[in-house]
């Protein structure tokens, strides 16, 4: 993966998070309202795959190395387990929070949205928006922290064994006459 690169699809999905949030304060239109009327599972296909995106492609680098280590191993069978253990694990951690939520404010947090609409227009809104500004900002940050920088990290970097495509493959095999 190039320098560059590794926080761009972040900073990208960012964006795109931040988009439903606007739509959702009413300020621009929705954009998938014409595909919806049509299919009406889009959105949440939509949604999925972009909170997908999100998780994988974040730019920390714990979930990098995670990812880069089950890459490396070249075993598929622990290449899937790797990322099937890290998306259950992303679930345990939504389902419990969620738990929490609704044993703590259930009631009273259903009762207060019912009261009036808008209000879960406005939390949906703020979400998208915090992930978006929270994706954009992951990008920022992995941009100022690039190899013009910090030398010492980018030298770091550059010393890891990549894994070879088919192309290095075949340019490394010696050539017979």
């Amino acid at each position: 993966m190039a320098p560059g690169s590794r926080g761009a699809s972040y900073g990208l999905i960012g964006l795109v998070m931040t988009y439903p949030g606007l739509a959702s304060l009413g300020i621009v239109r929705g954009p998938l309202r014409r595909v919806a009327a049509r299919f009406p599972n889009a959105p949440m296909v939509f949604m999925g795959c972009l909170i997908g995106a999100f998780l994988v492609g974040r730019p920390f680098p714990l979930f990098r190395q995670l990812f880069r280590d089950a890459a490396e191993s070249r075993n598929v069978l622990y290449g899937a387990a790797v990322f099937g253990l890290q998306t259950l694990g992303n679930i345990v951690v939504t389902a419990v929070l969620l738990l929490v939520v609704t044993g703590l404010f259930g009631d009273r947090l259903h009762r207060w949205m019912s009261a009036k609409p808008s209000r879960a227009s406005a939390l949906m809104a703020a979400a998208f928006i915090a992930a978006g500004v929270f994706g954009a900002l992951g990008r920022l940050r992995a941009t100022a922290n690039g190899p013009g920088r910090r030398p010492e990290r980018h030298a770091r970097r550059s010393r890891r064994r990549e894994v070879p495509t088919a192309l290095d493959v075949r340019r490394s095999r010696p050539r017979l006459r």
